[in-house]
């Protein structure tokens, strides 16, 4: 039975300086690869939110553009009394627009759609379906909220037409694309 020489002081250093190297190397490995995933969730994150800016911006023109008296709300948002569930049961503050603030602010609208909108894919929407973290929680949930709204918005009671639809069909368009 032949006795194995027990390492040196300096071989076990140098096993030692070895290992941490390798350590270092691939600590930094996965850094490089987080910041990586890191700013590839920032740019679709980015392009989710230019896409939330500019359809917002659409829902503005759709809705200054529509038949009917249009007002701002006491959050900022306009609304058509004809045919937004929210506006027929909204009681808070009402600013209504005459024609001449209503054409200056479909005016300002194309103009800012135009200037920061060029290029904007609204298909880059979809990425909230896959991250939730991007903005919307759960996409499932607007599809149904989107669904219901457009079926209570189709009651005889309210008596809209299709364009008075609109939106509510784009809305479902946005949040249930791809689903059945």
């Amino acid at each position: 039975m032949g006795v194995t020489p027990s390492p040196t002081q300096k071989s076990i250093d140098d096993a030692n300086k070895r290992l941490n190297n390798t350590l270092f190397e691939l600590e930094v490995l996965r850094q490089k690869n987080r910041h990586k995933k890191e700013r590839a969730a920032m740019a679709r994150s980015f392009e989710a939110n230019a896409a939330i800016y500019c359809f917002n911006i659409k829902l503005n023109i759709g809705t200054l553009e529509s038949t009917g008296s249009i007002y701002l709300d006491e959050l900022g948002k306009y609304r058509s009394s004809k045919w937004d569930k929210y506006s027929l049961t909204y009681e808070g503050k009402r600013t209504y627009l005459d024609d001449n603030e209503r054409s200056f602010q479909i005016k300002n609208f194309k103009q800012e759609y135009k200037s920061n909108c060029k290029g904007v894919k609204l298909e880059s929407l979809k990425y909230l379906k896959s991250d939730p973290k991007a903005g919307i929680k759960n996409l499932k949930n607007e599809c149904k909220k989107a669904k219901s709204n457009l079926e209570k918005m189709k009651s005889p009671k309210l008596r809209l037409v299709d364009d008075d639809l609109k939106p509510y069909n784009k809305a479902v368009q946005l949040y249930c694309k791809g689903k059945k």
